[in-house]
């Protein structure tokens, strides 16, 4: 015996396998295979979700949103340890790396460098980086010259470093 608990994740295969085939072909199987998976597994493993999706022969986004449907709200403020001085809450274990305090500075910041250029500049810097023009394509639109394109637009990008 390996100790492993290989038998024991066999045993789990087997018994989703049978509640898939028992309940493939009801109407609105996937819920119901869902929540048995569930108590079989005391979780959903991402290989679960996926060998779902396949029995099924349905996408995967359907699985995990269906997971989403049978999976308790927790709050953020749920204690997840405590050793009797300050409880460790969900909160203090989630991270979010797209919006940290200082995006959302760095975003006020630039948006207020942007607004105290003139419109000319800000129509320059929006073609050049928003809507991806060369120069050449900006001063056609504009009606200048490349040359003064790339002045205007490095002394407005000078103007924006300065400020922030």
């Amino acid at each position: 015996m390996c100790g492993c608990n290989c038998n024991n994740n066999l045993d789990k295969h087997d018994a989703l396998q049978q509640v898939i085939d028992e309940l493939r072909n009801e109407p609105g199987c996937l819920m119901p295979i869902m929540q048995r998976a569930q108590d079989i597994y005391g979780y959903l493993p991402e290989e679960v979700m996926n060998h779902i999706a396949k029995e099924l022969d349905i996408p995967r986004e359907d699985v995990v949103f269906a997971m989403d449907a049978i999976v308790e709200p927790v709050s953020l403020y749920e204690p997840v340890y405590s050793d009797g001085g300050d409880a460790i809450c969900v909160m203090d274990q989630v991270s979010d790396t797209h919006n940290t305090d200082e995006l959302w500075t760095d975003r006020i910041a630039l948006k207020d460098a942007l607004n105290r250029l003139d419109e000319r500049e800000r129509r320059i810097l929006s073609l050049r980086f928003y809507e991806g023009k060369t120069q050449m394509e900006v001063s056609a639109e504009i009606g200048i010259s490349q040359a003064q394109v790339s002045r205007l637009e490095k002394g407005a990008m000078e103007r924006i470093k300065s400020q922030l």
